[in-house]
């Protein structure tokens, strides 16, 4: 039997914790080079991952199967994900070139099931190029983008097999 005064106070900290939360979405595919965050943060939890390391935070760059364990004072939560990895489309402009004035060289980005976008906004799997300048273009195959560049410049004119006509007879008083 305890009986309070009038000036007596009692405080009391409660702490609440809860079973902890973790979810790393659904599986996945990547393309090749990208990076996959998976967060399993929760407040005062201890964190196991697959290959044993111990921060909230794990950054996948290759393919496989990831867990985690979050544990509280409350309990441990568990989840897995499998992130696979797609190749980016593989294609080559070439080498920077060359071109005469009036030639026409023909670009060629062509890959399997990809889609195109060029600088200039066309979308075939080649390009015609008629004129000097930078050329880009982006190869897409189920949402793995790859993009190359090509320079091309005017040649010389010794090299673009130019004639000249010098007349073997002049006219005189012309």
């Amino acid at each position: 039997y305890f009986v309070y005064g009038t000036n007596d106070t009692a405080s009391f900290k409660i702490v609440v914790y809860n079973k902890p939360f973790v979810n790393l979405g659904n599986d996945t595919f990547m393309c090749n080079g990208q990076e996959l965050t998976l967060d399993a943060t929760n407040s005062n939890a201890s964190y196991l991952w697959q290959d044993n390391s111990t921060n909230p935070i794990f950054y996948v760059t290759q393919q496989g199967i990831f867990w985690v364990d979050v544990t509280n004072n409350c309990g441990t939560a568990t989840d897995t994900i499998r992130v696979n990895y797609k190749p980016l489309p593989t294609f080559d402009l070439g080498n920077d070139s060359t071109l005469c004035q009036g030639e026409t060289l023909t670009l060629d980005a062509t890959f399997p099931k990809a889609t195109y976008l060029w600088q200039d906004n066309s979308s075939n799997p080649t390009l015609n190029v008629f004129e000097v300048g930078i050329y880009c273009v982006q190869v897409t195959v189920d949402n793995c983008k790859t993009f190359d560049t090509l320079i091309i410049r005017l040649k010389g004119s010794e090299d673009c097999n130019c004639k000249f006509y010098i007349p073997n007879s002049f006219t005189p008083n012309f």
